[in-house]
């Protein structure tokens, strides 16, 4: 414990610290008065028998005992320490830590892009803001996270804080003789057959109270639960169908609740900045254009397209209550699900985009898909005046599960692949015309799985379609 203490002290110094060359009347306070104004709200909620610190270091100590056990498993199947750390951070129970990225407090990392580490110890990106000031921010960095801290609330509306270290067992998984023939949802490891997690119920934390806060108790000391909460901030937040979100809340004991409903679409929650630029009434209609750089360095222009097939409500969570730490590692395949999608959606349509109409057909994709032979679906997805540019038409649906079709244009002719984006967003490939059904079905097996270890790396359809181009279509 007091190593980390040391670290947060560390941590608080880094925010009053002027970077080099800078004069100190310039150093901004918003990190440290973040941090400090989260130190002062655990101190503030703690009680004698239920400290907040103590509680959420209990978690930290249990989430960290999985992510060990889960980091040997893995050195069976990965050869490196990176793979080992990015396997259990993406696929598992995720990856905790202490007063990281010049943030106090436990963060459980769940997602990072593909071949990087988390960065725990190292600092966030900075950008500057309109006005010119230095600003940190969590979104600008690789990482999705949970922020666990606490917060007040009646021991009657929701299970209160309890302190123990012994959240799950010693031995971590639960050993063969006792897992039932038929275990509950809850006690499945993200519905694989992998071995079973063996949490724990720890004993409620009582405090007592005395007469004078307890009239007409007669001097009695009655324990009694602390009015104190754990609670999972997401950083960034997750952008969710309203039905997903739904069974979020739900799997945390919780209720949707006017006070926490703020719905729109997925796509204008997702790509916020671009909303003005979305036709469609009973679905969702953009059309942009980007510069590329292409593998031989030159700057390629590309038109976008997105086509959704929903206007569905949608809703953007910040923070989830939790009463135990496996309601959250249960959440994490759902939220990696859609953590990809969001990040796949704004690499390509908002990052470093252009918001320039072209002229392209607005028809559904699917529609233009339908339509037979190569140049009839060419002819439908360019118009004359910008036939020489190359396109990329994605059409998304979100139920039952995010699905995309996506078609790009070549010189092969229109090349087109539909794919799934499932649990722990791991990619299944539908349907796809980029790799001949023709030749040996091993290498051709192996170039398909090319296709989606490259979209997982890049998180970008944009880089992703020059890609294809130059591997695929020998462009």
């Amino acid at each position: 414990m007091s190593e980390h203490s040391a670290k947060a002290a560390r941590v608080l110094q880094q925010d009053l610290t002027p970077p080099a060359h800078a004069a100190s009347i310039s150093v901004m306070l918003d990190d440290f008065a973040e941090n400090l104004s989260r130190l002062a709200r655990m101190d503030k909620l703690s009680v004698p028998g239920a400290s907040c610190f103590d509680a959420v270091f209990g978690i930290y100590k249990s989430l960290s005992r999985i992510y060990d056990y889960e980091r040997q498993i893995a050195e069976t199947i990965n050869n490196t320490k990176q793979d080992k750390s990015n396997h259990v951070l993406r696929k598992k129970g995720g990856k905790p830590g202490m007063h990281v990225r010049k943030r106090v407090g436990l963060s459980l990392d769940y997602w990072t892009t593909r071949g990087l580490s988390s960065q725990q110890d190292r600092p966030p990106k900075r950008q500057k803001t309109e006005a010119g000031d230095e600003k940190s921010s969590v979104e600008l960095e690789d990482v999705h996270s949970l922020t666990i801290e606490c917060e007040q609330s009646p021991p009657a509306l929701y299970s209160p804080i309890r302190v123990s270290d012994d959240w799950i067992s010693q031995d971590v998984i639960k050993p063969a003789d006792q897992i039932p023939s038929n275990p509950d949802a809850m006690e499945l490891d993200q519905s694989t057959a992998e071995p079973v997690l063996d949490w724990l119920d720890p004993l409620p934390a009582l405090i007592t109270q005395t007469e004078s806060e307890l009239p007409g108790a007669d001097g009695l000391t009655i324990p009694s639960q602390p009015h104190v909460r754990f609670v999972a901030r997401l950083e960034p937040p997750i952008v969710l169908p309203m039905d997903v979100a739904a069974q979020a809340y739900a799997s945390v004991g919780v209720d949707i609740t006017q006070d926490i409903l703020q719905s729109s679409t997925f796509t204008n929650l997702t790509l916020p900045k671009l909303q003005q630029l979305f036709t469609g009434a009973s679905h969702q209609n953009l059309q942009i254009s980007r510069n590329l750089a292409s593998p031989d360095g030159h700057n390629n222009k590309i038109n976008l397209g997105l086509f959704c097939t929903t206007t569905d409500a949608a809703m953007s969570i910040k923070a989830l209550p939790f009463a135990h730490p496996r309601q959250l590692v249960m959440l994490l395949p759902v939220l990696r699900q859609y953590a990809f999608m969001y990040r796949l959606l704004r690499n390509t349509f908002l990052e470093h985009q252009s918001t320039k109409r072209v002229e392209l057909d607005s028809r559904p994709l699917e529609s233009k898909l339908r339509r037979d032979g190569v140049k009839a679906e060419l002819d439908a997805l360019l118009k004359p005046s910008v036939a020489g540019t190359p396109a990329l038409d994605v059409a998304l649906s979100l139920a039952p599960e995010p699905q995309m079709t996506v078609a790009l244009t070549t010189k092969q002719g229109l090349k087109k692949i539909t794919l799934r984006i499932l649990l722990n967003a791991d990619l299944e490939i539908v349907h796809q015309n980029i790799v001949p059904e023709e030749g040996d079905e091993i290498l051709r097996q192996k170039k398909i799985d090319g296709l989606k270890t490259a979209l997982e790396v890049s998180e970008d359809l944009g880089i992703w379609a020059v890609w294809v181009r130059k591997s695929y279509c020998g462009e």
